[in-house]
């Protein structure tokens, strides 16, 4: 009786380590992502907010050339191995003469989904 019970216990504490796990790797992920060198633009106001499930990013593409674009890139990380898309994304709009043509303000959206241990953007 007490094999039966050890079971179920066992299968749970595993999944709450991949939850744990995933957090992590998804982190590292952002943070690398962030730390990128261009000469074009630069990255600031890097935000990441881990959470049980899901954790919350985002930061702000800045031109270097003085030019006045402006985007955001709000990411939603899946901090589960076996939900479809690790993580979803937006960025917003950079151009001032679009902001009335596009919905939200948003320029794109995008999700990022594993295949087989490659990243399909």
């Amino acid at each position: 009786m007490k094999k039966l019970l050890i079971i179920p216990i066992i299968i749970f504490l595993c999944f709450i380590a991949q939850i744990f796990y995933m957090g992590h790797i998804n982190e590292s992920f952002f943070y690398n992502l962030t730390q990128t060198q261009n000469p074009y633009y630069e990255i600031k106001n890097i935000n990441f907010h881990k959470g049980f499930l899901n954790s919350k990013a985002d930061f702000t593409i800045e031109d270097k050339y003085n030019l006045g674009l402006i985007s955001k890139l709000d990411f939603k990380f899946n901090n589960n191995y076996f939900s479809k898309f690790i993580a979803q994304g937006k960025l917003s709009n950079p151009f001032k003469l679009l902001d009335d043509k596009l919905q939200n303000k948003e320029l794109a959206w995008f999700k990022i989904q594993s295949i087989q241990n490659d990243l399909n953007v």
